[in-house]
């Protein structure tokens, strides 16, 4: 007598299918995540871009009106009606971007990058438009508000900082060759902020390898963990999102660079 052989038929059990829908949903999530992030560090990288530039037509707006040269508070103020003292005291970075919001080339919003780390640097919501208190016993009207405050190393608690970015330092031979309206497509003028540089390598000409302190939260503001990475507003109001602090190219502009002082054209250090 044969005996029938009975075949088990394989199925998803209930267990199973939870298994594989939980799965599912944990894929699908992870991914939404991912995206999600991307999407969102693509949109502080553009809406960054945007008010880098549009600080850097501040400063061309300003120079079609004064002889091609950026803002220079000392300049403006021969009368000490804002502040008393030397040029070094008054071209700094805060009376620099006060005198062009006090004049409505662009308001306070805009010096705050929407990928800002430090949670000391914020909006400033106080800013004086009319009748700042003069910091001089002059008895003239103020320029600007000279309390507006960019200095994010020694914040005070009752006047944040307020300011994301970084420019090129209107002194000495990079003020004199680049803090002007040149329309030059090599000069970088404003960035996002950087770690100090303290230190560089000079390779083969033009290559240049800076040395920072990798734990500088200005590496996040665009995702960096080990080199910078930011929105940089050359003299053409073009932007380029720099990958290095020296970017072969785009910032070869000096010649004699370096502590050996070698000849050929090496490669511009922003912040250094």
């Amino acid at each position: 007598m044969r005996h029938a052989i009975v075949k088990r038929r394989g199925g998803f059990t209930l267990v199973d299918l939870l298994f594989v829908m939980l799965s599912i949903g944990v894929a699908l999530a992870t991914v939404a995540y991912v995206f999600g992030t991307t999407a969102r560090r693509n949109m502080r990288q553009a809406i960054d871009s945007t008010q880098v530039r549009q600080i850097h037509q501040g400063l061309v707006l300003f120079a079609q009106s004064n002889a091609d040269t950026y803002v220079l508070p000392s300049l403006i103020d021969t009368a000490n009606s804002t502040l008393d003292g030397p040029a070094a005291f008054k071209d700094t970075t805060s009376h620099i971007v006060s005198i062009l919001i006090y004049h409505n080339f662009f308001t306070p919003d805009l010096c705050v990058s929407p990928a800002e780390t430090n949670p000391a640097i914020r909006v400033d919501t106080k800013y004086a438009y009319t009748n700042p208190r003069k910091l001089t016993t002059s008895q003239y009207q103020p320029l600007w508000d000279p309390e507006f405050n960019t200095d994010f190393t020694a914040v005070n608690p009752a006047r944040v900082a307020s300011f994301s970015y970084a420019h090129v330092l209107p002194i000495g031979k990079r003020g004199t060759a680049k803090w002007n309206n040149s329309f030059n497509s090599y000069d970088a003028i404003i960035a996002n902020r950087g770690p100090k540089v303290t230190g560089a390598t000079f390779g083969k000409a033009p290559l240049v390898v800076p040395s920072f302190d990798k734990k500088s939260n200005t590496l996040r503001i665009h995702g960096g963990r080990s080199t910078w990475e930011g929105n940089v507003t050359y003299n053409d109001n073009s932007v380029v999102f720099e990958t290095s602090m020296a970017s072969l190219g785009k910032l070869r502009t000096y010649r004699d660079a370096g502590p050996t002082k070698r000849n050929g054209n090496w490669d511009d250090l922003l912040f250094f």
